[in-house]
């Protein structure tokens, strides 16, 4: 049978208007799973739905304890490296202390071996009393303005300071030395400084070394553009651990 447009519109109508008889039409002309797929659909949102909140409350759950992990393993891996740090500086410290007290106790052959300087007398060096012969060169010195307070003070605290003579003229000296195990452009620069102050105090030439184990190339240049002398004695060498 052949609709004219007229019941094709009535029709239309009758399914807008009557929700009863648009399902009739839909029974008889959709299969049953295609008249049940809407509803699964909606169900398959809503518990697709359900299921993505439950995920993204484990995954904040997840995340927040993973945090507080992060955290408290950043705590101890800070607390671990200050430690070792503080194991490393103690290192360091007590290596250092060692080469300067095997310097003092060799420095007389060090100035031979390595400055050429011979006769020599202990001025100054840790443990051991000051020389009156210094403190009073210091003490007018600092009286008549030629040195500071502060720079006396310095003076006072040098690794190791001899006097002694220069074979190649018979002039003495004052050579000023400053130790540590690895020599940095600090360790040259208080060097220089030291021995600046030595010889306004003393009005006599001062030689300013560095002793060490280990020097860098750069560290070496500045030192020679310094008139700072490095020396790295063999006798020293010895049984030194590495950097």
């Amino acid at each position: 049978m052949t609709l004219s447009a007229a019941d094709k519109t009535r029709f239309l109508e009758a399914l807008r208007g009557d929700p009863d008889f648009l399902q009739q039409v839909r029974q008889h002309l959709l299969i049953a799973d295609l008249i049940a797929l809407p509803e699964q659909f909606r169900n398959f949102v809503r518990l697709t739905d359900e299921r993505f909140s439950r995920l993204e409350e484990i995954l904040a759950q997840f995340a927040e304890r993973t945090d507080q992990q992060l955290t408290s393993i950043e705590s101890h891996v800070g607390t671990l490296k200050d430690g070792v740090s503080r194991l490393e500086d103690n290192v360091d410290t007590l290596v250092t202390d060692n080469l300067e007290r095997r310097a003092r106790e060799s420095i007389f052959n060090i100035a031979k071996d390595e400055l050429n300087l011979t006769r020599g007398q202990l001025q100054l060096a840790l443990g051991r009393d000051t020389k009156d012969r210094l403190l009073q060169a210091i003490k007018e010195a600092e009286e008549q303005g030629l040195i500071t307070k502060q720079q006396a003070d310095e003076v006072l605290v040098a690794d190791i300071i001899i006097r002694a003579r220069r074979d190649d003229d018979n002039e003495y000296v004052h050579g000023v030395f400053e130790v540590c195990r690895t020599i940095r452009l600090s360790d040259i620069q208080r060097a220089h400084d030291l021995a600046v102050m030595v010889a306004a105090a003393t009005q006599e030439e001062t030689v300013a070394a560095v002793i060490g184990t280990t020097v860098h190339p750069q560290e070496r240049t500045q030192a020679e553009q310094m008139g700072v002398r490095v020396l790295i004695p063999a006798m020293l060498q010895q049984e030194q651990p590495e950097d």
